[in-house]
């Protein structure tokens, strides 16, 4: 049997009963894939029959278990899908579900062989349905035909999903002028242009609380030598309004596994206030991201001790939520007019695995696949044809339906290649755990953003599927 590589590790499952615990999400899996699919266009077609039906057979094949899933039936029923099979002649037990719809293709089930065949050949009807294939083969054949492959390439680029475990759809915000993306892999993005909007501005301080929910506002001051050498030792932090802590020991790369820190707004170590008016809950990995920015102006005013930087820090709620959905950083090195210091990033407050209720804090673990020892691991050494791995058949699928061999597809393949030769070398000198998750989480990540940059390229040029998504 193809399992994923094994890994000594005890998983600390946190049940809140209003969260999702469960990385088979329907409509995060939609989205995901829409977005591989259609790319710049998705919200011209996802809504689209074609799309409607492809979700719906997707779901049946990899989502559908115990007995729901009726209304899924009978709505490919009644686009004239042929040969729909009773709820009945496809039923899996949750508990099999990962097992039977998470592995590679051809694997069979000793006991739900048969439900299996079924949604398979569900999903290549449905496949059929939609678009017009020129098979050269026969349905059934041992060599896949067009169809085939499409239908394969979709149920693979479901488990990818799953092992995205997140939805694009939480991190997706709008604020002030800006549209924020979804977050995907990289801890921020640029905003206007990377350029700052505090140049010629007075700082303001720190904002008061927020009556209502006690949240801190934007925080703005001036960096210089003196804040940085004014700042004394760390004392003990109050905790923020909503704090809830939580530990996922297997999957953040911190002492116990702890998911959240109480993040200065302005850091400590320029002088930033300890207390409510500059702390909000934020995880570990906004922590670091933030980092990576605040090291720019220390060492900025490390090498130039008479210079001053500007800068403003501003958490993003989303209506009444407790915690930010991320902050946006400002800075502007004012004598040299920002030839030294000059940024104005978004940092996301995620943390890849986890699933956070922004309103209150409440946290569980969202990704139940990464250390399942019985789906199709993501890379493994060697793969082939007998012993695959999840990026060795999204590659195979690709290349059994398109057509088309042009720049995009090579540099597609070439991507897919480089990525799989990474994941490789992710753990081999000893990392704990959840290191090891955080690295491989990068490069799940940028698998995907491959496959969204590459394949709406592919299929544009592909007549089976621009025939239909005009």
């Amino acid at each position: 049997m193809k399992r994923i590589i094994a890994f000594l590790l005890t998983i600390v499952l946190i049940f809140v009963p209003s969260l999702r615990a469960n990385c088979c999400d329907e409509e995060q899996s939609e989205d995901r894939i829409a977005r591989v699919l259609f790319g710049n266009n998705v919200s011209k077609f996802e809504g689209s029959k074609g799309y409607e039906m492809l979700s719906a057979a997707v779901y049946i094949c990899c989502e559908q278990y115990d007995t729901i899933g009726q209304a899924k039936l009978d709505y490919l029923k009644s686009q004239k899908v042929g040969k729909i099979p009773s709820i009945k002649k496809i039923t899996i037990p949750q508990a099999a579900l990962f097992s039977c719809t998470h592995n590679y293709w051809e694997y069979s089930s000793d006991k739900y062989k048969k439900q299996q065949d079924n949604r398979h050949t569900l999903l290549i009807r449905t496949v059929n349905k939609v678009f017009d294939f020129d098979n050269k083969g026969w349905f059934g054949s041992k060599t896949n035909t067009r169809d085939e492959s499409f239908a394969q390439f979709l149920y693979y680029l479901h488990i990818l999903s799953d092992y995205l475990a997140d939805s694009p759809k939480e991190t997706e915000i709008g604020f002030d002028l800006y549209d924020v993306p979804a977050y995907n892999g990289n801890s921020y993005i640029e905003l206007n242009g990377n350029k700052p909007t505090i140049i010629n501005t007075k700082p303001t301080g720190y904002s008061k609380l927020e009556t209502n929910n006690g949240r801190a506002g934007t925080a703005f001051v001036e960096v210089s030598k003196d804040t940085i050498d004014a700042a004394g030792p760390r004392p003990s932090l109050p905790d923020p309004y909503g704090w809830n802590q939580q530990q996922y020991p297997d999957y953040i790369n911190t002492d116990n596994g702890v998911l959240y820190n109480r993040c200065h707004l302005i850091a400590h170590a320029f002088d930033g206030n300890d207390t409510l008016n500059n702390l909000v809950i934020g995880t570990r990995y906004l922590n670091e991201g933030m980092g990576e920015f605040e090291n720019k102006i220390e060492n900025y005013i490390k090498d130039h001790p008479e210079n001053h930087v500007l800068y403003k820090v501003t958490p993003i709620y989303v209506g009444d939520n407790l915690i930010p959905s991320g902050v946006q950083m400002e800075a502007y090195s004012v004598e040299d007019r920002g030839a030294g210091v000059s940024f104005n990033v978004y940092c996301y407050n995620v943390q890849p695995g986890i699933y956070i209720n922004y309103s209150c804090g409440d946290t569980a673990l969202n990704d139940t696949l990464y250390y399942d020892n019985k789906v199709i691991p993501f890379a493994i050494p060697n793969a082939s044809d007998k012993n695959p791995d999840l990026i060795y058949e999204l590659k195979t699928q690709i290349t059994g339906f398109v057509t088309k061999k042009d720049s995009n597809y090579y540099s597609l393949v070439n991507e897919m290649d480089r990525i799989h030769n990474e994941a490789l070398q992710v753990g081999t000198n000893g990392e704990k755990d959840a290191k090891v998750y955080e690295e491989k989480m990068v490069l799940i990540y940028e698998l995907y953003n491959t496959l969204e940059q590459y394949i709406p390229l592919i299929l544009k040029n592909e007549n089976f599927f621009k025939n239909v998504f005009k």
